[in-house]
């Protein structure tokens, strides 16, 4: 008995001491970021964090090859639930997050889509579209964040405070929140953080750098070996430059991010959301279970295990409830243009005559991402720095963006509109193709009369998965044995290696009738191992339908009884954070609020 006393008074001792140390440390850098604790109101707070495009099945082979060992004491020791769930069409972080945070994602058809009407093509990482998205989409909604922080995410949900979050980008700025000593406090407080921070920055550096100077030695024609390695020479403190956005955006900011939501959880703010991308963007250039993806996923689970120890700490000051989930999945990719010689541009320019055919695809969404908030957290701390700071800061934001790839895509004051007959947007294995001959959207009958050979193509050729379009305002398929209603049981026959047919089919009737949906919208082949057929040069991808891109991950506590086992949008995820966390008043207000758009 005595032993046990003598235990107990040291675990006591010890808690006392970590929370003296947090309450220092937090106290400290909240002072810094002039912010203090928000008063009590007595209600639970809640922290959403995404892991960007983890498959619910790549989380299983994950946790059993032990690259997720905080996720898995969760899970194994202390009985917190992992739930499948179905992420819908598209199945794409900005149909996710408008689901989520505002219970609405009507018609955003794509990851990039055009508009016939403004002749503009809109694409979800440039700010001031997601803005404009953003203003349509949250009309009169409840934003699950009110009066909280959003981190790292494309829609701010009505957050209070929004760090880098694109559609909030032009209105705050970390650098504009930081004051002087800011991060020499934050070194001094966590000295092994710091420390390991710097090793990982040096790591991933080094590597980036290896693989770019790699990529002038790599196969191609001599002309295009040459090109790669004269713009290495007469660039040298670009070339040496360019890995430091990489660098500073997979481990820097992974980490203020980590800081930001344990300050906020300090300072008690009612709702949190930040999304960890790392794991998306290396699944994509490197596969799902790669050595790369499984250390951006040991990274990510570090810092849920401290956000999971500061929200244990100070759950005497409000206690929260962590919810981790991912917001699609990711499948293997056989690209179009490898496996048929030929881009799905291409392929469109043989069978449509003399029209002219305007294609866009690019990059993984997050690396240009990546690049534009690096670039524009450069130019807030340019405008308030001394003259002798500027010329150094404007130096190296120059170097970086010459040192990246090119994505026209990003500048948000130019004009994307091309004069064209023939309009391709592409993203993943999701891809809208629009015919400029009308501003309205065109019924299959017509696309027939004006590109039959297109049509005729497109039915017979094994890269496409479905082809659809619209016929007296009924959502239809283009198939061998003509055109079909998708409510037609012949249709759902033809749909082999998807878990739920009808359902998909439900998924795909509800993408078509979106306004601003293609003439045509294809989707890329599925198979039996769980690949698709994707329409960018990606190892691993998304958007459309077939494999674990349909089916992300809930992860969540004891206690918290969510059935998601009926979830097929991300909109019914609203509901129940409402319902949890919305006072009387907002979930009085919730059940005269039009959750779909006719």
């Amino acid at each position: 008995m005595q032993v046990a006393w003598l235990v107990q008074r040291l675990i006591d001792w010890l808690t006392a001491l970590a929370t003296w140390y947090y309450n220092r440390k937090y106290g400290a850098l909240a002072s810094r970021l002039g912010g203090g604790v928000m008063p009590g109101d007595g209600r639970r707070g809640f922290l959403i964090v995404q892991i960007d495009g983890l498959a619910h099945r790549y989380l299983l082979d994950a946790l059993a090859r032990g690259a997720t060992p905080y996720l898995q004491r969760l899970i194994e020791r202390e009985g917190w639930r992992v739930q499948r769930w179905h992420c819908g069409l598209p199945s794409s972080t900005p149909a996710v997050q408008a689901g989520l945070l505002f219970g609405n994602n009507w018609d955003i058809p794509s990851f990039r889509w055009y508009e016939k009407e403004s002749g503009q093509t809109i694409v979800c990482k440039v700010p001031a579209h997601l803005q404009r998205l953003q203003e349509r989409l949250s009309a009169g909604r409840y934003g699950i964040l009110t009066g909280g922080s959003s981190y790292f995410n494309l829609f701010d949900g009505h957050a209070r405070t929004s760090f880098l979050t694109l559609s909030a980008l032009d209105r705050q700025h970390f650098s504009q929140n930081v004051r002087g000593s800011f991060f020499f406090l934050l070194f001094l407080l966590t000295p092994r953080r710091s420390l390991r921070a710097l090793w990982l920055s040096l790591s991933e550096y080094a590597r980036t750098l290896r693989s770019r100077l790699h990529g002038t030695s790599k196969p191609g024609p001599p002309v295009a070996r040459l090109r790669r390695l004269r713009a290495s020479l007469t660039a040298p403190l670009a070339t040496l430059l360019s890995p430091l956005a990489p660098v500073t955006l997979n481990v820097i900011f992974r980490e203020i991010q980590t800081f930001a939501v344990a300050l906020d959880i300090y300072r008690s703010v009612p709702s949190i959301y930040t999304d960890y991308y790392g794991y998306d963007d290396r699944a994509h250039h490197h596969g799902p279970l790669s050595d790369e993806a499984l250390a951006a996923l040991r990274s990510i689970d570090a810092c849920i295990r401290e956000l999971d120890q500061v929200r244990r700490q100070f759950r005497h000051r409000r206690a929260y409830d962590l919810f981790i989930f991912s917001d699609h999945g990711m499948s293997r990719c056989r690209p179009f243009a490898e496996l048929f010689h030929q881009t799905l541009g291409d392929f469109v320019r043989t069978h449509v005559g003399q029209a002219v055919v305007d294609v866009q695809g690019g990059q993984a969404p997050w690396a240009s991402m990546q690049d534009e908030l690096l670039h524009s957290e450069l130019q807030a701390a340019e405008a308030r720095a001394s003259p002798r700071s500027q010329r150094l800061l404007r130096l190296l934001r120059r170097a970086l963006r010459r040192g990246l790839p090119q994505d026209p895509e990003i500048q948000a004051d130019y004009d994307l509109t091309r004069r064209s007959d023939v309009i391709v947007r592409v993203a993943g294995s999701l891809a809208h193709i629009y015919f400029k001959v009308t501003p309205a959207q065109m019924d299959i009958s017509e696309i027939a009369i004006l590109y039959p050979d297109l049509l005729s193509a497109l039915r017979a050729h094994s890269g496409f998965g479905l082809v659809l379009g619209r016929e007296q305002g009924n959502a239809v398929c283009v198939t061998p044995r003509g055109v079909l209603r998708l409510d037609s049981p012949q249709l759902a026959a033809t749909l082999p290696h998807l878990s739920d047919p009808q359902a998909a089919l439900q998924q795909v009737d509800r993408l078509v009738r979106f306004p601003h949906s293609g003439d045509l919208v294809l989707l890329g082949t599925w198979y039996a191992d769980g690949s698709v057929v994707g329409f960018e040069e990606h190892v691993a991808t998304h958007g459309g339908l077939g494999g674990p891109q349909d089916y992300p991950f809930f992860i969540t506590a004891p206690g918290v009884d969510w059935d998601l086992s009926g979830v097929t949008n991300a909109t019914q995820l609203h509901d129940f954070f409402v319902n949890w966390y919305g006072d009387a008043a907002t979930r009085a207000a919730r059940g005269h609020i039009v959750t779909e758009a006719p």
